[in-house]
């Protein structure tokens, strides 16, 4: 196999032994053999709290979480976005880990969390939870919850 970069387009040739003319024309014709079926791209739902931003979707029967930062996180002073910061890697995490133990009933290994540097993000899976009946509904009573802990003042 054979991976060669045009600029932007990555080509693949399988077999290292073929020739890419005999490659090209084995492959032409076959382009719509190639189909991405609509159900095999998960389609995640999102919803805005206070405190967060997520989204979800179930995935192989786990229910599959992705938290971001509120957008006025990210619309105030470089002070600001370093507290939002402050809480997003600190305080977040050590919320969400108690909240989602009660409401889910569960702990490691199946609830996961993750943070994803690149988008800032966290992923969150709760394993074997999404044969629940309105996923929608019982996501929400999770959500409102982890919000209003998260919006509560310290005492």
């Amino acid at each position: 196999m054979s991976i060669q970069n045009e600029q932007n387009e990555r080509k693949v040739v399988i077999g290292a032994d073929m020739s890419e003319a005999q490659a090209k024309s084995l492959l032409a014709g076959h382009t719509d053999t190639f189909k991405i079926e609509e159900a095999a791209i998960p389609k995640f739902t999102p919803v805005s709290y206070h405190s967060f931003k997520s989204e979800y979707a179930v995935i192989n029967g786990d229910i599959i979480l992705h938290f971001f930062l509120p957008k006025h996180a990210t619309a105030d002073s470089p002070e600001t976005r370093q507290a939002w910061m402050g809480y997003w890697l600190k305080d977040f995490p050590a919320k969400l880990d108690p909240v989602a133990q009660e409401y889910f009933e569960a702990g490691y290994p199946r609830l996961m969390a993750k943070y994803t540097t690149e988008v800032a993000s966290w992923w969150f899976k709760a394993q074997g939870f999404g044969d629940v009946l309105d996923v929608g509904a019982f996501l929400k009573g999770f959500f409102e919850r982890l919000d209003a802990v998260l919006s509560a003042k310290p005492h």
